[in-house]
């Protein structure tokens, strides 16, 4: 029975390299220290590169921040179809979450931070934009979005007011204050770049804030409101049409090709 599992694990294991092979895109675990000694990982999706003798086009950076509690891993459903429309996609796990738990070689958990600890998740963001540096020859650095979900939403949006190569937001549930990450004097410095706000609508905070953001925004704004109470990425899961409203959005305010 054993032998059988495993020879079972290996067949699977071989299928879905072959599945990654044919799509075509490469993944690499990168990770950044930070200041006060917290290792940042995250996971950097590249497309498929270019045909031999063509000319080489490096594909904008799309980054994927979860919600509190989640990780990288809430992202899995949309990160092919990022992938597929020629985005390379860097999923990140947020201080205290998924793999972004060791402080010195010391784990450490989000369900102990203070409002300190959270306020430092946008200096985060920033030393993270520099981690796919290794890969610029196919990646875009310069050319930056960043999708968020509730705190990953501020997150997002506080980071961005402070740099200019974040040219897309997404933001999925965004409160004006989630533990202590405020968010509407970082939208007014975000100035005329494009936002996407997405909420639920009976989810009551979120839709609030979304609608005093959306009406703070000075550059190309979209709000939609989804008769759901879903939160942050769980809007993904269990709201039909929400993946292909953004992925529309993208296609026009923050295109691949």
């Amino acid at each position: 029975m054993n032998r059988r599992r495993a020879g079972m694990r290996v067949l699977v294991g071989a299928i879905l390299f072959l599945l990654i092979s044919w799509e075509g895109w490469a993944t690499e675990r990168l990770q950044k220290e930070a200041p006060d000694g917290m290792t940042l990982v995250g996971e950097l999706h590249l497309p498929p590169g270019n045909p031999e003798g063509a000319t080489v086009q490096k594909a904008p950076l799309l980054v994927l921040l979860h919600m509190r509690s989640g990780d990288r891993g809430d992202w899995k459903g949309l990160i092919p179809r990022l992938v597929k429309a020629g985005y390379a996609v860097f999923a990140i796990d947020l201080r205290g979450h998924g793999e972004s738990i060791l402080r010195h070689g010391a784990k450490v958990s989000f369900r102990g931070f203070s409002h300190k600890e959270y306020a430092k998740m946008p200096g985060d963001l920033g030393l993270m934009l520099q981690a796919p540096a290794p890969f610029q020859d196919r990646v875009d650095l310069e050319k930056v979005g960043v999708i968020g979900a509730s705190i990953g939403a501020n997150v997002a949006l506080v980071a961005a007011a402070q740099h200019r190569q974040i040219k897309a937001l997404v933001l999925l549930s965004p409160g004006l204050d989630y533990w202590r990450i405020r968010t509407e004097e970082a939208m007014l410095d975000y100035g005329e770049r494009p936002v996407l706000i997405l909420c639920g609508e009976a989810d009551v905070y979120a839709a609030s804030s979304s609608r005093l953001l959306f009406a703070l925004a000075k550059g190309p704004r979209n709000l939609t409101l989804f008769p759901t109470s879903a939160h942050g990425t769980n809007l993904l899961r269990a709201t039909p049409g929400v993946e292909g409203h953004l992925l529309e959005w993208l296609a026009k305010h923050f295109p691949a090709r």
